[in-house]
């Protein structure tokens, strides 16, 4: 399952998850900063993922915001969801699985560790500060659609 958010035709990020026995892995990972690649169509940002990448693309799950990157990928024939973008369940839900076990992160997946060690919370806007979270946002995406039940369960 990829899960992709194609915040603008300047910057998208994506992310593979596999499942294995008893957990998911971020398997890789996908960035294009268009400030210093220049600017993709929904089309070639899709072809970068799918093709450039080499994934296999079972079911793609995008970003809401994002109706064109929808569209081309709906007209290539992929299955498509729109993630549930909700912040305090999400972040919650990616917490709890991380610290569970349930959720791993290919050691390779240097961007996402990245934004990572650069993400901030703003408590009284109830949102992250402004700067670059793709890559955060599709882990928050997938941990909540892999685990939408541990958003009320607290790691012991």
């Amino acid at each position: 399952v990829v899960f992709v958010d194609p915040a603008t035709a300047r910057r998208t990020g994506a992310l593979l998850f596999v499942r294995r026995q008893d957990y998911w892995l971020v398997a890789d990972e996908y960035v294009h900063d268009g400030d210093k690649m220049g600017e993709l169509t929904p089309d070639e940002r899709l072809d970068a993922i799918i093709h450039g990448k080499g994934w296999q693309v079972d079911k793609m799950i995008i970003d809401p915001e994002d109706a064109t990157f929808r569209l081309a990928a709906r007209r290539r024939g992929l299955r498509t969801a729109l993630a549930k973008n909700d912040w305090d369940p999400g972040i919650q839900t990616t917490n709890n699985v991380l610290q569970e076990g349930l959720l791993k992160i290919n050691a390779h997946c240097s961007f996402l560790r990245l934004e990572a060690s650069a993400w901030r919370w703003n408590e009284r806007e109830r949102q992250p500060e402004p700067g670059k979270h793709d890559l955060l946002d599709c882990l928050r995406y997938g941990a909540f659609e892999m685990y939408p039940t541990r958003y009320a369960i607290f790691p012991r």
